[in-house]
């Protein structure tokens, strides 16, 4: 049960979330099911073997995405930052939870339990509407880039994995589209040497088309990037795609 307290809480966290607005409210016997829960750095948040319960969404910090191969290698697949909502697949889905999510940092979460987010979906077309098209588009990003990147040369894995993350997950800053993700993690998501990663995002740096700092990536010449991209050219052409935040 959720104490008055945390409700209020909930309910202003959800009121700053672009998924909901002054006509998407939960009821109170609705609010009454969410749950916020924190998460210190490290703590898994769901693994496979897990049952799906919730969609969960970071009011702070954020949640990285691991899963690991059959030879037991653990590779990163990508992460998420505040505003955004895990886990919908699965809940949607049916399906088990295939990757495993962590806290990269202090992160807190609201649970929204199944029948909740089912039952809210049924009752605002429009907030559904909205959900399903976030969620095909970042499904549909992913599915591409997979594909992508089997056949690509390492600039052009390295655009498209930036572009995709900026497009989904960046927030937007006076110096540019933020995407937390270190230089490790970005060479482990294209399967490519930390030293070639790096040496190229130099290069990029020189040329004034993103920044680096610890831990992130600002990209600041979106249009400068996209010309090494392929596959997302065409979408950010055809579907006029902007980053998220």
């Amino acid at each position: 049960m959720t104490t008055n307290n945390n409700k209020i809480k909930i309910m202003e966290d959800l009121k700053q979330h672009p998924l909901f607005n002054a006509t998407a409210i939960l009821t109170d016997p609705q609010l009454n099911t969410l749950r916020k829960r924190a998460f210190n750095h490290g703590d898994v948040i769901y693994q496979p073997g897990d049952t799906p319960e919730y969609v969960y969404l970071i009011t702070q910090g954020s949640i990285k995405f691991e899963f690991t191969t059959s030879s037991g290698q653990e590779v990163f697949v990508e992460h998420v930052t505040k505003g955004f909502i895990v886990g919908e697949l699965e809940i949607l889905s049916g399906f088990s939870y295939q990757s495993i999510a962590i806290a990269k940092q202090a992160t807190q979460l609201i649970l929204i339990p199944k029948n909740t987010l089912l039952h809210f979906m049924q009752s605002h077309p429009d907030f559904s509407l909205k959900f399903s098209k976030q969620l095909a588009t970042n499904f549909f990003l992913y599915q591409a880039l997979s594909a992508e990147r089997e056949r690509s040369n390492l600039k052009t894995k390295i655009a498209n994995s930036l572009m995709s993350l900026g497009l989904r997950f960046g927030l937007r800053t006076e110096k540019g589209i933020s995407i937390k993700i270190s230089h490790s993690e970005l060479s482990d998501m294209i399967n490519a040497s930390r030293q070639r990663v790096n040496m190229q995002l130099k290069d990029w740096e020189n040329s004034h088309i993103l920044y680096c700092q610890y831990g992130e990536i600002i990209i600041k010449n979106m249009d400068a990037l996209q010309q090494y991209t392929h596959v997302l050219t065409e979408l950010i052409n055809e579907q006029s795609l902007t980053p998220y935040t």
